[in-house]
């Protein structure tokens, strides 16, 4: 923390890494490993009518042989395997980034089918399967249904905690009673590292304690250090299907490189994609990274507006 209060000061907006970062071929604006791999996962979904977990894993080992960021030990680890397997079971890996890569799965499945949940669970098992973390991706999965249906992300928290109880609740309930200490003091207790026995219980503490500020939420994730890659995707997900697309910075979405491309996903091969299954004329996703966290925006525009799902998640339909 002291690092990057040093290097970084009062952090406000993008930055590039630091040149002895594990991002240090990354300049301000680009994605770390996490954002890229979401976007690996995004690009697969727009040409697909659903989510194949097989197809998903064959997409990604031809992503990953050219990759040139960084690859953390489940992404190694899991490609490794697959030279060898062909069943669905990566690394051994706990790792918040596993379930953090879900976002884009929301466009596809959330609200649309009922096999969201199964999705993010299978998508996370492909690179990650070790201690509670497939528990952690459904938790998460429907914690952000919930906050799309209209509850506030603390209420969310507390239900998936009653539902399914045991070491999630356990995870949810720290983050909960905790929230009134003050985050660098409450991280490095929970843990700064990239498990998700560490990072699970501080990102429900940051969404409890920020719900009602999301750019707080996640400049102080990013004070507090650690894997806040993989917490800041999580936080800014839930937080921004609360709060919706006006709650991001514009110079957040401004200084993120791959903004346009983004936007051309969404406008022109999402829409051909859903619009004859779906009824929707436009879905739009965005992943905004400053090396550090991520954020996302998903809009749509169509006749009618729908604001039951909100954010907040804005699908607009035809009339039929």
């Amino acid at each position: 923390m002291d690092k990057i209060e040093d290097k970084f000061g009062d952090i406000k907006g993008l930055t590039s890494p630091l040149e002895d970062s594990f991002h240090k071929n990354k300049t301000k604006g680009d994605f770390t490993h996490y954002g890229d791999q979401m976007m690996a996962l995004l690009n697969h979904l727009v040409e697909s009518d659903g989510f194949d977990v097989d197809e998903f894993k064959s997409a990604w080992l031809d992503f990953m042989k050219d990759y040139e960021g960084y690859k953390d030990h489940a992404t190694k680890d899991s490609i490794q395997l697959y030279s060898s397997i062909s069943d669905i079971g990566g690394s051994d890996s706990d790792e918040l980034g596993g379930p953090a890569r879900m976002a884009p799965l929301v466009y596809k499945l959330c609200k649309l089918d009922h096999g969201f949940e199964d999705a993010v669970v299978l998508q996370t098992k492909m690179t990650h399967t070790g201690g509670d973390v497939l528990d952690m991706a459904r938790a998460l999965a429907k914690i952000l249904d919930k906050v799309l249906g209209g509850k506030k992300p603390s209420e969310a928290m507390e239900e998936v905690a009653q539902e399914m109880g045991g070491v999630i609740a356990n995870y949810i309930e720290q983050g909960i009673e905790h929230n009134i200490v003050d985050p660098r003091e409450m991280i490095p207790v929970f843990g700064q590292n990239c498990s998700g026995k560490s990072a699970f219980p501080s990102v429900m503490y940051f969404i409890n304690r920020y719900e009602d500020d999301f750019e707080e939420a996640l400049i102080e994730n990013v004070a507090v250090g650690g894997d806040s890659a993989a917490r800041g995707i999580v936080i800014g997900m839930i937080l921004g299907a609360y709060h919706g697309e006006k709650t991001i910075p514009k110079d957040w979405l401004k200084d993120m490189k791959a903004y346009d491309e983004i936007l051309a996903l969404w406008t022109d091969r999402i829409y051909e994609a859903n619009r004859p299954r779906l009824g929707v004329k436009g879905v739009g996703f965005c992943v905004l990274e400053n090396n550090l966290t991520t954020f996302y925006r998903i809009d749509a525009h169509c006749r009618h507006i729908s604001d039951r799902l909100g954010y907040r998640i804005r699908r607009r339909y035809f009339e039929s």
